[in-house]
């Protein structure tokens, strides 16, 4: 009994932390931490990505690349002048 217990404490000090910088169209961005690798789909939920965010240039089922900014633009972003 003792000895799983111990392989459990083990285990979750071994746990690699994933780390994602998200920025442009979201509420709740910068540095989002995860125990286990994030598609774009779940980090853009993590981040609350607002009604205006464009996700036409992501395959939301991919892995999102860890330790990288991920900018999310602005659907039908206009500048004026």
């Amino acid at each position: 009994m003792f000895n799983s217990d111990q392989s459990s404490l083990s285990k979750n000090f071994n746990d690699k932390v994933y780390f994602y910088n998200v920025t442009g169209a979201v509420r709740n961005g910068k540095n989002i931490k995860s125990l286990k690798p994030l598609t774009y789909r779940e980090l853009f939920f993590h981040a609350q990505a607002n009604s205006y965010a464009d996700f036409s240039s992501f395959n939301l089922d991919e892995i999102a690349p860890e330790k990288s900014e991920v900018y999310i633009p602005f659907k039908n972003y206009k500048l004026n002048w």
